[in-house]
């Protein structure tokens, strides 16, 4: 029994090395990939089933595959006002508004927008700020401006004229409609996942599962093998073993039902977290605390703040901050659903945060507005509810169209054809 438990690692390792060993372009390699994880799973049902326990199978090769996964977003091409990994056809936004005293207008394409905190702004974007009023912008850079009472002053944060490349580590992006076999009944990991943690204590959390009284929290990695059990769905990993900077770590849950998080749909990159480096999280430190000192409001600090963790990674620090701040209106929102569903895969949240969206967002806002009901589409079509999805791009065509984005029409309409061929 022990030398066929051991082929699961060493077959995966093999495919590894024969993936590795090719030499393929990075597309080449992605794709190689993705027929490996299906093929994986095919040979384990069929050679250890009948003769393993699954559990211990499950878990060797839920741990197994994730390092995979993690070692092929390693050969992904890289993907920081912007959520990166999307790809966003012009125009770019290269800067967000964190904070309004008094009236501030935007001025763009002949219309007048009245902006929110954390509205974006675009190349070519007039900012009018009227007597007494006072606007703060943090560029895409990560820079920020103040504009002064009483100007007409055009948008000077750097253009962001990189277009954004798609990344096998990013979820489902761009997202073409597939339907995934999401399982609401497992205790799927919250956090951390997908990303870097720069508290090497961090607050562990996952999905309840109706029914169950206790579960079986692991966190394993290089040195690292931990496990403990609770009854409620959160802990905070108590810093024994340490976890060591740089180092990938996996958490895992177990209910005594049965189900565990393990029995989530194979994602490419992954769920594993990592601590960021040291020097790194020094640099974050110091920037953060400069941030801190700013005359700025707490919600301005706190977007400023989001934005840094996020360019450095640290997404899960992004979601939290933001998701406490009491900001609710709806750019934060939605970015804060990007992050869920382009960064973390998680789809449940990602559409609870962009339905918050939708219902408070302003109608003088079209781009606003029509990204929101365009990502509403994607996560209805990503969860295979097809009426709903169609919905959604449908009026996320309409506000394209209205915008005169060729690109984001041809892109709606594909979605839409795609939904109508599937006969769903």
């Amino acid at each position: 029994m022990k030398s066929r438990i051991g082929l699961i690692p060493q077959y995966i390792t093999n495919k590894y090395r024969d993936i590795v060993g090719a030499k393929h372009s990075g597309d080449q390699f992605y794709a190689k990939s993705r027929i490996f994880v299906p093929e994986c799973f095919a040979l384990l049902r069929a050679q250890f089933h009948t003769k393993v326990q699954m559990a211990g199978v499950r878990r060797i090769t839920g741990f197994a595959i994730s390092f995979f996964l993690v070692i092929i977003n390693s050969y992904s091409p890289a993907t920081g006002i912007g959520i990166k990994g999307e790809n966003i056809p012009h125009p770019i936004a290269n800067g967000q508004i964190i904070q309004t005293t008094g009236e501030v207008q935007i001025q763009r394409d002949g219309r007048i927008i009245y902006p929110k905190t954390g509205t974006v702004i675009y190349p070519g974007d007039k900012l009018l700020t009227a007597n007494a009023a006072r606007v703060i912008i943090q560029c895409a850079n990560l820079s920020t401006q103040s504009i002064s009472p009483g100007k007409n002053q055009a948008n000077t944060c750097p253009s962001e004229t990189e277009q954004t490349e798609c990344s096998p580590g990013t979820y489902k992006c761009p997202h073409r409609g597939e339907e995934i076999a999401w399982k609401d009944d497992i205790p799927y990991i919250i956090s951390p996942r997908r990303t870097a943690i720069i508290n090497d204590k961090p607050l562990l959390r996952w999905h309840p599962v109706a029914g169950a009284k206790v579960y079986t929290v692991n966190v394993e990695g290089e040195g690292v093998k931990w496990t403990t059990q609770v009854s409620d769905t959160e802990i905070i990993y108590p810093g024994t073993p340490k976890l060591q900077s740089g180092v990938s770590y996996l958490l895992t849950v177990e209910a005594d039902t049965g189900v565990s998080s393990l029995d989530e749909s194979v994602r490419v990159g992954g769920i594993n977290f990592r601590v960021i480096e040291a020097d790194k999280a020094q640099e974050i430190r110091t920037q953060a605390s400069t941030i801190a000192q700013q005359p700025w409001s707490e919600a301005a600090k706190t977007i400023a703040m989001a934005n840094l963790y996020s360019e450095n990674g640290l997404n899960g620090d992004a979601i939290a901050i933001l998701a406490a701040s009491g900001i609710q209106t709806a750019p934060i929102y939605r970015q804060i659903g990007d992050r869920y569903f382009h960064y973390m895969a998680l789809i449940p949240q990602a559409k609870e945060y962009y339905a918050k969206a939708i219902a408070v967002a302003e109608p003088d806002d079209i781009e606003e507005q029509t990204q929101i009901q365009y990502s509403l589409g994607k996560v209805e079509a990503a969860l295979g509810n097809k009426a709903e999805a169609m919905r959604w791009f449908s009026l996320a065509l309409k506000g394209y169209q209205r915008l005169n984005y060729p690109e984001l029409i041809d892109e709606v309409e594909r979605h839409l054809r795609e939904l109508n061929s599937n006969g769903n």
